[in-house]
């Protein structure tokens, strides 16, 4: 089928196409005959290429990172976290690397994380320079991340005295929908390992049968193989929104219901900064909240700003993780997802009174 056709088609099932989905349509037609299989009530309202990768192991383009582009990358970060960093009361005195000397006695500045250990280096478009610090308050302080700090000359050093975070700021109503709109998110559950619960997923139907103005969000962890996908489909008969974990695992994905922003991922990168810190998913997400990056650091997997919070989420939630948990901070409600394979328990939120209500499927 040409371009024209397959947009008429999936008009007619009263689906739109978007770009990136539909050159995949018009190349792969092993793809385009499972989405045109789907029954009608049960494809998006919009054909996603993230949705289309549940149907096909689709490859992503891959491909490394220039020093140019590390640069731009780090540039644009270090900018937009500046502007919001400089206008923090806390930073007083603010300066440029490059005018840190030892006849100052009170001084901020505001810099990329370089490195970290007894000493805190810190660069901005004019150099680097270090500081003194003790090890509690740079406990959560990473590499990559922007922030500010407050300084004071002591002796023949320069020494921390505070560290300020970009952080969201605090909203003092929540924001609601004006009708009601009940979504829930579910993750992982792994149709395709061998411990798979049927028992779970029999309840998660019976549960979903029982339900009336439901949107699901499923963020990754359904299964790797095609017929478990097409099985999930064909038994869901609930409107939703499916992400894959390969995709959704690279990026946060944003969702706008009226005025309510949602963001979704899964966080398998987010194992790392529990590790580093020793503290559980909402915990971690509540630290990486603060930076306004919920994946600072550079690797060789992630070498983007994809994680950068321009828009502020009042919802959050993040597959992956394995364990139920909530949090609330500053007006973004932060949930992680459990899992058929550890616990599953999952949420549902209503977003005209922004309730968040506990799924059990044990």
């Amino acid at each position: 089928m040409d371009k024209s056709t397959i947009l008429r088609t999936f008009l007619s099932l009263s689906a739109q196409v978007d770009k990136d989905a539909l050159d995949i349509l018009v190349a792969n037609q092993e793809v385009l005959e499972r989405a045109l299989n789907i029954e009608k009530n049960k494809l998006p309202s919009v054909i996603t290429s993230e949705f289309l990768k549940t149907l096909s192991q689709i490859a992503l383009p891959t491909e490394k990172i220039s020093v140019n582009q590390l640069s731009l990358v780090l540039n644009y970060r270090y900018e937009f976290l500046r502007k919001i960093l400089a206008g923090k009361t806390e930073l007083t005195n603010l300066i440029s690397m490059n005018k840190v000397s030892e006849k100052l006695k009170q001084f901020s500045v505001i810099g990329v994380v370089v490195s970290k250990t007894d000493i805190l280096t810190l660069e901005d478009s004019t150099g680097q320079a270090g500081f003194l610090v003790d090890k509690e308050p740079a406990r959560y302080v990473i590499e990559d991340e922007v922030i500010g700090i407050v300084c004071e000359r002591r002796g023949e050093t320069n020494h921390v005295k505070s560290i300020v975070y970009p952080d969201i700021p605090l909203r003092k109503e929540a924001s609601k929908s004006e009708n009601l709109k009940n979504y829930f998110f579910i993750s992982d559950i792994h149709m395709d390992s061998p411990k798979f619960d049927e028992n779970h997923y029999k309840n998660l139907l019976n549960w979903l049968e029982e339900q009336k103005d439901l949107k699901i969000f499923v963020i990754g962890g359904i299964s790797k193989k095609r017929d478990d996908i097409t099985r999930f489909l064909s038994d869901v008969s609930t409107p939703l929104q499916i992400y894959s974990e390969e995709t959704i695992s690279k990026s946060l994905i944003s969702a706008k219901v009226e005025n309510i922003q949602i963001a979704v991922t899964y966080g398998t990168f987010l194992q790392y900064y529990m590790n580093l810190w020793s503290t559980p998913a909402s915990t971690t997400l509540l630290n990486l909240i603060k930076k306004r990056n919920l994946n600072p650091v550079i690797t060789p997997d992630f070498y983007d700003n994809a994680f950068l919070l321009e828009n502020i989420p009042d919802i959050l939630v993040v597959g992956g993780t394995g364990k139920a948990e909530t949090a609330n901070y500053k007006g973004t409600t932060i949930l992680t997802n459990g899992g058929f394979l550890t616990e599953p328990i999952y949420w549902l939120i209503n977003l005209r009174t922004r309730e968040t209500f506990k799924i059990d499927f044990s």
